[in-house]
């Protein structure tokens, strides 16, 4: 327990604390959970002394938020409702979505699903209104994760793609958390159809790994201290239930050290309850047995319903596996008790959901009026000024959902980097008016020559990438070889020179060795590179 906090004497030192105490509490800093509850509470005392009515509300939200981390979910849902009030009463709108967000999910695990529900609305509405890029498709995850939690897995999974489907130009957090989202809820679905139709749950599991890779390479570039400890226990525990357990067991085991170095305890939980799971699955029973016993003697009256259920029932199969048979029936009992109590409560919260399809529907009109407000500032943001074909940016929206595409209906894809041969002597020889010629001539060409599907785009100076669906890697070394040999024999605008080549470097992702947009992009990037070396104006495969 922290020492009793000691006002400054002074109104500035007071102030200056409280600035302190504010930078040590804020939930996307380093400080460890804990610590950082300690810190949102001082704040809250420094900022009443002071009359600092902003920093109170913004210290009691991120009080809520710290104590969600901590898995204290019964605290967060006691607190939020103040402190949801004093966010409105300053208009911090992001600190309120953010509130809104936490409170939701704390609502589920304490099967408060009425709450959960109300909390997204309210969530979906702020969404309606606002004209932050993500802010729809964020609403839209919570709003799933509820759905989801009173047993409808099948329209949290619809409302939560739709949404990313329609939100191309969300910010990669929030791209990163719903494909977390839809993670989460491919395992949600195995667990409900495995005893049914264990074909089908097996399929929800093979779309729910491609998820886990597409969010866990947002998380790697994301740098999100977080979600790298959900991202991976998710995607480990899909790893568990293929069987594929050498790497299950090496990302499960990580989650939950970077998870106990957070102090995320409620994701600890989970990723114990997989790791019970996996031991059993590696047939060590007895330390099964021990994960999940010790957890749930320690855990008491604080484990969220879902995570004790899943405890029992690994302690009731290693129990049975190892003759304990009074200790597996006390086990399967309690956690027989636990889910028909959750049970009860879904359908009570399905009876009175009043999210109904009408109002889904407000909320994507909602959506799609917000983005048209920003779609004219989105396209420019996302088109070459030279050439007027995609840029970066462009490349970023379309790769993500290509590959995951492939991946989930096993397709080939393909990319290519193409670069032109000496382009700088063309700028320093006849000036870059002339270069820019080329360049433009050259967008137009590559234009004309690719299908409507393929996204082509400019990576900046006088490199491209072409990125081709459902092409295997020998279709596109012949549609590259042919390119190149259109600029060959090109006729170039006039000013520049009579005859410019190409190196062109691709790379391909097959249903037998699926590879990610950043291993496609080094791929081609170093074929490239050996064309280059090796002569330059050809094609090479990677």
């Amino acid at each position: 327990m922290a020492p009793p906090l000691v006002l400054p004497a002074s109104g500035t030192a007071t102030h200056a604390a409280l600035s302190e105490m504010l930078a040590r509490a804020d939930p996307a800093g380093d400080e460890r959970s804990e610590g950082a509850l300690d810190h949102a509470a001082r704040a809250i005392v420094l900022a009443r002394a002071v009359g600092d009515d902003p920093a109170r509300a913004r210290a009691q939200a991120w009080h809520c938020v710290h104590l969600f981390r901590l898995g204290r979910h019964d605290a967060v849902v006691d607190e939020a409702r103040a402190a949801l009030a004093g966010l409105q009463a300053q208009r911090l709108v992001a600190e309120e979505r953010e509130l809104l967000r936490v409170l939701a999910l704390a609502a589920n695990e304490t099967a408060r699903f009425d709450l959960a529900l109300e909390s997204a609305q309210l969530l979906v509405n702020l969404a309606g209104t606002a004209d932050e890029p993500g802010s729809a498709l964020a609403a839209s995850f919570v709003l799933a994760a509820s759905l989801e939690r009173i047993g409808d897995s099948w329209q949290a999974i619809r409302v939560l793609s739709q949404a990313l489907d329609e939100s191309p130009d969300a910010p990669l957090r929030e791209r990163m958390l719903a494909r977390n989202g839809l993670l989460a809820m491919g395992i949600g679905l195995f667990h409900r159809l495995r005893d049914i139709d264990p074909e089908g749950s097996r399929g929800q599991l093979e779309q729910a790994r491609v998820q886990g890779q597409l969010a866990l390479e947002l998380q790697q570039r994301a740098d999100d201290p977080i979600y790298a400890v959900t991202v991976s226990g998710n995607l480990g525990e899909v790893l568990l239930h293929l069987g594929e357990l050498d790497e299950a067991g090496r990302l499960l085991t990580e989650a939950r050290e970077r998870g106990r170095v957070r102090q995320l305890h409620a994701h600890v939980w989970r990723i114990t309850a997989s790791l019970a799971e996996w031991h059993l699955a590696s047939g060590q029973a007895e330390a099964a047995w021990d994960e999940a016993v010790q957890l749930i003697q320690s855990l008491g009256a604080l484990a969220p319903q879902q995570t004790l259920v899943r405890l029992h029932g690994a302690a009731y199969r290693a129990a049975k596996a190892l003759g304990r048979h009074a200790d597996a029936l006390l086990h399967l009992e309690a956690g027989e008790r636990i889910e028909r109590q959750r049970t009860i409560s879904q359908l009570q919260a399905q009876s009175r959901l009043f999210v109904t399809k009408g109002e889904l529907e407000r909320v994507r009109r909602d959506a799609q009026r917000q983005r048209a407000r920003a779609a004219e500032l989105a396209q420019d943001a996302a088109r070459d000024p030279l050439t007027g074909i995609g840029n970066r940016r462009h490349l970023d929206q379309r790769f993500e959902q290509l590959v995951a595409d492939a991946h989930l209906h096993d397709r080939p894809l393909a990319v290519a980097l193409l670069d032109l041969d000496h382009f700088k002597r063309i700028n320093d020889t006849l000036g870059h008016a002339a270069g820019d010629r080329v360049l433009v001539a050259l967008a137009r060409l590559l234009g004309e020559n690719v299908r409507e599907r393929d996204v082509l785009a400019r990576m900046g100076g006088e490199e491209f990438v072409i990125v081709l669906p459902e092409m295997s890697a020998e279709r596109a070394v012949d549609v590259c070889s042919r390119l190149a040999e259109r600029i060959r024999t090109q006729a170039w605008p006039g000013g520049a020179p009579e005859r410019v080549t190409a190196s062109i470097g691709i790379a391909a992702s097959t249903p037998q060795a699926p590879l990610t947009p950043a291993e496609l992009l080094q791929r081609a990037d170093e074929a490239l590179y050996e064309a280059k070396r090796t002569g330059r104006d050809r094609v090479l495969m990677k």
